[in-house]
């Protein structure tokens, strides 16, 4: 018995010595094989600084650690981050590395990644740095050696920027943390996650639809890997304080991506919207009084690959909407929206915008917009009109202000626009009708960051349908102390056509203009050679002719260089 004991004792000893020594003896084959094969399968340069391979980190299992890990893309995109992570961790069962049968993954996790995600205006991704295949073999070969069995995957603090210029779309992800799990090894399971962001920031077609918002997810999603298709099953998405619920499905069963995905607001208080305007979502949120109902919801729905894209669907309605600070005297009343934004087919020409009201009563003056947009890419059929006053003397009595801020002024506006495109692009000005004025009286700005502070005595803008211009500006900033006036030819034009040319003309008169206000204080420190941003050049567009005059008194222009 004590033989029996003793040899099994010497067993386990050499196994754990084995368990020890394997990473030790398998780290410098496995760091030249993983580089090379990496390298021979991407479009792309893949690097890491530091490698370890240890089965201290998850005993028993063996985890794979690269440090400083970056993928920089080749041809359109050379020179051009794809990924930057701090730290990725593989676990992967050591018995599967031992026998060679199967790998098993049992965890992934990435620490700080940057992910800049981009696609050109041809639909080229700069993730697409796959090589082609040249395995000739057929498909009844033999299936690959490799399981994942993922327990466990992570990202911490994330930042993920996608540029995709084909749609004119933009979404950053600032501070993104997720985290999942699910038996990847079954043909149908619940993969259940979780994510939250510090900072989300949508943009399409150059309008900013969210900004900088708090957003946390809670998804749980029926992963059909067979057909590649993965179901929302319960989820909710938290963006500020307004709750969102999703349903529906995307498929990915070959290169086209299809979906069908609608969500809809989970509240219909006016006050959890609030918290999407920039700058309304702080501290002591919880204590703004609000009356009024909401209405959110939409879809996306169709198909997405380099030539279509699925057709789409917002509804936004607030009804007799107020909110009011308790610590400040004047509320926002009367607030009435009615948005419908739809695309039943993805055909981006079929695209119609139409905000048939917008309505609120800041203090005692009321503000009234709406907008309809159709047709355009083909040729927009526009109907437009702002009718409003806003004290901005006002604004720090119904919302609260950073410290060290003022704003004070009055902005009026009065204009309207009806017609289509093509009639201005033939000359044919009496077909649209664009008429009314912009103006900034008596403006005044500071704030910590700009303590000189912003001057606008008047700022006139007349509208007509030949052009846009620039009346009056008086501009007052520091030492600064300028005027100006021109106009801009073609502006709706060159929105709604691609080359269109946009001509303007610029008169300036200053006195004095003071950079250094503006581009602070030089500094004597030296940047460090990790510091030094190469100098690009700044291609400025073929469609655009602008002629500049400016009469400057050059003894009293102080620039530092």
């Amino acid at each position: 018995m004590k033989k029996t004991l003793k040899i099994i004792a010497i067993i386990f000893v050499v196994l754990i010595a084995l368990l020890i020594a394997v990473p030790f003896l398998m780290k410098d084959k496995i760091l030249a094989k993983v580089k090379t094969e990496i390298n021979n399968n991407v479009n792309a340069t893949v690097d890491f600084k530091g490698f370890d391979l240890t089965i201290f980190k998850n005993f028993p299992n063996l985890t794979l650690l690269l440090e400083d890990l970056s993928v920089v893309g080749n041809d359109d995109f050379k020179g051009d981050t794809l990924a930057a992570i701090k730290t990725t961790s593989v676990t992967v069962d050591i018995m599967s590395v031992i026998t060679g049968d199967q790998i098993t993954v049992r965890g992934v996790f990435l620490d700080e990644p940057k992910i800049m995600l981009q696609v050109l205006q041809n639909g080229k991704a700069n993730w697409d740095i796959a090589k082609p295949s040249t395995d000739t073999t057929s498909s009844t070969s033999e299936p690959a050696k490799f399981k994942a069995a993922l327990k466990k995957y992570e990202v911490k603090n994330g930042y993920i920027d996608y540029d995709d210029k084909s749609l004119v779309f933009h979404m950053l992800m600032n501070g993104f943390n997720h985290e999942g799990s699910g038996d990847f090894t079954q043909d149908l399971f619940t993969l259940k996650t979780m994510s939250t962001l510090a900072a989300l920031t949508v943009d399409y077609t150059g309008i900013s639809y969210i900004s900088k918002a708090k957003t946390s997810l809670k998804a749980d999603l029926e992963m059909d890997m067979v057909n590649s298709k993965y179901t929302f099953k319960e989820n909710l998405i938290e963006l500020n304080a307004l709750a969102l619920g999703v349903d529906g499905y995307v498929a990915m069963p070959a290169e086209d991506i299809a979906m069908d995905i609608k969500f809809d607001v989970k509240q219909s208080e006016f006050k959890n919207f609030i918290s999407m305007i920039p700058g309304m979502y702080r501290d002591g949120f919880d204590k703004v009084q609000s009356k009024g109902k909401l209405g959110l919801n939409g879809f996306v729905k169709g198909t997405y690959n380099e030539t279509t894209m699925p057709g789409f669907g917002l509804n936004l309605t607030i009804a007799d909407g107020m909110f009011k600070y308790p610590d400040l005297p004047t509320a926002i009343n009367n607030v009435q929206v009615d948005l419908k934004i739809s695309n039943p087919d993805g055909v981006p020409d079929n695209t119609i915008i139409n905000l048939s009201r917008m309505h609120a009563e800041m203090g005692a003056e009321p503000f009234d917009m709406r907008l309809l947009v159709k047709t355009p890419v083909s040729d927009a059929q526009i109907d437009a009109s702002i009718k409003g006053l806003i004290d901005l003397g006002n604004v720090s009595k119904m919302v609260p202000l950073e410290q060290g801020t003022t704003i004070s002024g009055r902005f009026k506006a009065d204009v309207t626009a009806k017609g289509v495109v093509s009639s201005l692009e033939k000359r044919e000005y009496e077909k649209f009708n664009a008429a009314g004025n912009l103006s900034l009286e008596n403006f005044k700005y500071v704030s910590n960051d700009f303590k000189q502070g912003a001057n606008i005595g008047i700022c006139e803008i007349i509208f007509n349908p030949k052009n846009i211009t620039l009346n009056k500006f008086d501009f007052k900033s520091g030492k600064t102390d300028l005027k100006a006036s021109g106009w801009i030819d073609n502006l709706i034009s060159y929105m709604f056509r691609e080359n269109e040319l946009l001509k303007g003309n610029l008169d300036i008169n200053a006195g004095v203009i003071d950079l250094n206000e503006f581009i602070g204080e030089p500094t004597t420190n030296t940047p460090s050679s990790s510091d030094t941003v190469p100098m690009t050049v700044v291609e400025v567009p073929s469609n655009l002719e602008f002629q500049l005059t400016a009469k400057l008194t050059a003894s009293t222009t102080m620039i530092w260089f």
